[in-house]
């Protein structure tokens, strides 16, 4: 069997990490400063920042958000809207969540709305005027094509629409026989271009 394409692992060209961030109050700083086993770890010099005012084993979550289980990304994203909303104090009633029933339900008002969006919606006004009668659209269906003829007919409506609009887009014979484009110098669209012509 040969030996070809198998790794082979040197024992003594161990590659070792840095042993990171060393605040100079620290046991590691200590050891490193008396020339201990610590003062062997590449990168072991000690900061010149003590670990209480350090971020380096940062115990403090105080910034920090917590993130619950959420059934997927846009549960979660939803929850974090509302949860902005209610610090902005803004309108509305929340039910709870499917996917979050730790969430509260919460309700805010605001004031009332401006006058103009009332006028809208009032129910029960009626109309205002002399001589006011109920109705007066009467339409004699037997006039109206579209409830007398059989659709797909040669009287149907539809059809004869499609075929004044086919009528307008068609060319007339005077015109028929040059191109539609007024760039184009030939036959048809469809033709190859020429030398001159850009692609």
């Amino acid at each position: 069997m040969s030996g070809a394409g198998t790794k082979v692992k040197d024992p003594h060209s161990i590659i070792k990490e840095g042993a990171g961030a060393i605040a100079s109050d620290s046991l590691a700083a200590e050891s490193t400063r008396a020339g201990g086993g610590f003062a062997g770890n590449r990168d072991g010099e000690p900061l010149g920042v003590a670990g209480a005012n350090s971020t380096f084993a940062n115990t403090n979550t105080s910034g920090a958000t917590r993130l619950d289980p959420a059934s997927d990304a846009e549960a979660r994203m939803a929850t974090e809207d509302w949860e902005e909303e209610k610090k902005l104090g803004a309108t509305g009633s929340y039910q709870k969540d499917a996917g979050n029933p730790n969430l509260q339900k919460s309700t805010s008002n605001a004031g009332v709305a401006p006058s103009y969006v009332s006028n809208q919606y009032q129910s029960g006004g009626n109309p205002k005027g002399k001589n006011l009668t109920e109705g007066g659209f009467e339409s004699n269906d037997a006039k109206n094509a579209s409830f007398t003829s059989e659709i797909g007919s040669k009287n149907d409506p539809s059809r004869l629409a499609e075929q004044k609009i086919q009528r307008e887009n068609a060319q007339s014979a005077n015109d028929a026989g040059f191109p539609r484009d007024n760039n184009t110098t030939g036959g048809t669209p469809y033709d190859a271009l020429g030398g001159d012509t850009a692609a």
